[in-house]
């Protein structure tokens, strides 16, 4: 930062992990609003982006949430009870949707039930290490 006479850099972390898998039924109320988690990762980024657009300095913690349909590949993965692929889940082996609840729902497909962490902080540079300043700790 030092060299460049960089002021104040913005950095944004996202953690993305995958929890286990639910049906359409369940995906559907996070869609809505019903469950915990409000927003979405989607959401979120639109808001970041916004709030950086509008010159707004976020310094934010955000958990939201994911929810992708799985793919044909995917389904077949979980059919074969694959520990590789099920080992990808927070909840590993035990990350299928219950067989009642499947049974219940009223489509075939499974959504992964996933959740997000968002970091976003601002490093600013003091206007004393801008100058000839050796030993300033943000280079």
């Amino acid at each position: 930062m030092k060299k460049h006479k960089i002021k104040l850099v913005m950095v944004t972390i996202i953690y993305l992990r995958r929890r286990s898998l639910i049906t359409k039924e369940e995906m559907e109320s996070y869609c809505k609003g019903e469950q915990d988690e409000k927003d979405s990762v989607n959401d979120d980024l639109e808001s970041l982006f916004e709030n950086i657009r509008l010159g707004k300095e976020p310094d934010e913690d955000v958990w939201t949430y994911f929810l992708p349909k799985l793919t044909e590949e995917e389904l077949e993965s979980v059919e074969r009870r694959d520990t590789s692929y099920l080992q990808t889940f927070y909840w590993g082996n035990d990350a299928d949707v219950d067989e009642t609840e499947m049974m219940l729902s009223e489509s075939d497909s499974k959504y992964v039930w996933g959740f997000s962490r968002r970091q976003t902080f601002v490093i600013e540079n003091s206007s004393s290490c801008l100058k000839n300043c050796s030993d300033c700790s943000v280079q």
